[in-house]
């Protein structure tokens, strides 16, 4: 058995932890370091870290039946950081509520040892009761910029999102039905073209 992540909870997180299964989302984003050990030599450290990263890779999540709902008094951060695009997504306080989805989620890098998946990766029958934003700031490409102010979404049915990997995540495509969705101060800057060049 190896370790993944560790977090710490104070007393009262722990206790809702363990009574009810519940623990805030916002301490679920800040896994604590692991303790340095002062005679590790930096070899030892690279070595270490490339196995952590083999094993995320390695982890996926099967049999999933899902019912969440994230609720805060204070707005929730989200950094996105991928290639393509860069940026911060704020959840409004009670981001989600009434998510529902199953299916499964495969590994990054599946171990030969590991039976076959028996279907695709994907969440299905995801239903949503709303889904509330208080802005996006993103960065597309090099240069376009996206931004908005808040963010509604109201019952969102008869959903499947498909996706190939847990670890680095690599979600492909979403296809919904939306009841209702409402967006305020939408901004897009597209990347300015360079002019062409005569003959």
């Amino acid at each position: 058995m190896k370790e993944i992540a560790r977090w710490h909870l104070v007393s009262a997180e722990f206790a809702r932890a363990l009574g009810l299964h519940d623990v805030p989302l916002s301490r679920l984003r800040q896994p604590a370091a692991k303790p340095d050990d002062p005679n590790e030599s930096a070899a030892d450290k690279a070595k270490k870290e490339r196995e952590s990263d083999t094993l995320l890779k390695s982890v996926e999540l099967q049999d999933i039946d899902a019912n969440l709902s994230v609720r805060s008094k204070k707005p929730i951060p989200l950094t996105v950081t991928t290639p393509s695009v860069r940026g911060t997504v704020t959840m409004a306080p009670d981001a989600i509520v009434g998510l529902a989805a199953g299916g499964l989620v495969p590994a990054g890098e599946r171990p030969r040892s590991r039976p076959g998946l028996l279907r695709p990766g994907g969440l299905h029958a995801i239903s949503l009761d709303g889904v509330n934003f208080d802005s996006v700031d993103l960065t597309v490409g090099s240069a376009t910029k996206a931004t908005t102010g808040d963010i509604h979404i109201e019952r969102l049915t008869d959903s499947f999102l498909s996706i190939d990997a847990l670890y680095p995540p690599r979600p492909q495509t979403l296809n919904a039905r939306i009841a209702r969705a409402v967006a305020h101060d939408i901004h897009w800057d597209l990347a300015p073209k360079p002019p062409k060049k005569g003959p």
